[in-house]
This record gives structure tokens, sequence and C-alpha cells, in this order.
């Protein structure tokens, strides 16, 4: 072989082999002008954080959860404060009313590991059902603002496969029927958040997106601490006291 030759098959060998064709990257492009589609790949990734999630370990039921069926608890300043996390010590619990219906001052001493007295359980449910309105409410007003969300009994989805689907608790019966979901606040409440006049129903789309995810979350928190018992089970047996009014 003569030296240019000799000098030539060195830098095919570098660069993948005597073809000439280098190795794609992995996670990169086969091809020059080949594109990842964007959506595909930030799929992905969402896939593989949630694969990798941490996890905790509820202090009632005793098994781990990913944070998502979780709710954290805080012990500062000698209250539990429900929410994110922040400071004080704190410790998870699922997002289900018949876990919320074990928590007592002993289980609460035993997670902070300190004496936790005068826990008042109604108390605490009154507080937390009002503070995932509050944070459902957000997401409603948030989705609004970026364009988003989709109101009206006639424009949202008949199912909350791809996102979230809120419903008015006046709404008509026929209406909260064909639309099949737990009946949320009223329509005029929901309206307001969303900077309109009434709404009977209100979708925020996208279920890999984190207002979705946020709104998800909360209103799962406002279902379970429901004080007067699930609304899930509620709407199951009939809501024979639900106001009947005639808005579509």
């Amino acid at each position: 072989m003569k030296k240019n030759d000799r000098s030539h098959g060195r830098r095919d060998e570098r660069a993948g082999g005597k073809d000439g064709g280098r190795p794609p990257r992995q996670g990169g492009f086969a091809h020059r002008g080949q594109r990842q589609d964007p959506l595909e790949a930030r799929r992905a990734q969402q896939k593989a954080a949630i694969e990798h999630e941490p996890q905790r370990t509820c202090i009632i039921t005793k098994k781990q959860l990913p944070p998502a069926e979780l709710l954290r608890l805080a012990w500062a300043e000698g209250q539990v404060i429900p929410g994110p996390k922040g400071g004080g010590r704190g410790a998870y619990i699922k997002i289900a009313r018949d876990v919320f219906d074990q928590l007592d001052a002993k289980v609460l001493s035993r997670a902070f590991r300190d004496q936790v007295r005068d826990f008042d359980r109604d108390q605490f449910l009154n507080d937390l059902h009002a503070m995932a309105e509050r944070r459902v409410l957000e997401s409603v007003g948030l989705a609004r603002r970026i364009g988003i969300l989709v109101t009206g009994t006639d424009n949202v989805p008949g199912s909350a496969h791809d996102g979230v689907l809120l419903i008015a608790d006046d709404l008509a019966s026929r209406s909260r029927a064909k639309l099949g979901v737990t009946p949320f606040i009223s329509g005029a409440a929901l309206g307001q958040a969303a900077g309109m006049g009434y709404v009977g129903a209100a979708f925020i789309p996208g279920k890999t997106h984190h207002i979705t995810n946020e709104a998800a979350y909360w209103l799962a928190v406002w279902y379970e601490s429901d004080p007067r018992g699930p609304a899930r089970s509620r709407e199951q047996t009939g809501n024979e006291g639900q106001n009947e009014a005639s808005h579509e």
C-alpha cells in the first residue's frame, strides 16, 4: 500500500470504517437532513424521567409510590402543613380518602419524630380542600392566559384522557351525564377563574403539559379531601341533593 493510501485508510477507520460512513451518535441523526420529531423526543424524555422518578413511602399504607400519587406534609412551627416541598420535616401520604381518615396525632408524631398535639383532622381536611380548589382554579387561569383552555359543553371532549375536564356542579343533569365526569364547583366560580362569565365546562388539554399535570394533581386532592366524603363516591350514588339548574 502506498503512503497516501495508508493515510487515507487510517482516516477511514477513525471515521467508522473504510466505507467512509461515520456511525450515528446514539440518540442523534442517522442521516444528514433527517430530523428527530421534537414532540417524540420530549415524550421519550418524560417517559424516562417517570421511570427513574424517586418513590416515597406513605406513612399510613407503608407502600412506596411516585410523588404524583402522594401528598407531602410538613411539620413547621407546631403545625401540619400540606403542600409541595418546603421548610420543616416532611412526610408523605397517599392521596386517598381512606388514608386521610387515618391521620391522627399519634401517626404524625411518629412520622415527624416530634410531639404533635391537638391535631384536628376535620379542620385539616377543610383547609386542604380549600387549598386544592385554589390550585385547580389557578391552573384554569394560567391555561386561559396562554391560550390552551377550551370552554363550553359543546367544545370540550367527552373524556379527560388527554387532559383535565372540569364541569360545573350546577350544570344541567343531562349535560353532566353526557360529559361523564364528577362535577367540580359552580359555573360562576369556574368562569371567574377563567376571566369569563358562566362556564359550564372547561378542558385543559395536553397530559404532558405542566399546567395540566398540576391541575390533575390538585383535582385529585380536591376530590379526596371533600369534607362531605370523596366527591367521586357521592357522584356514583346519585348526588340526590345536588342543584339541578338548567345551565347548558
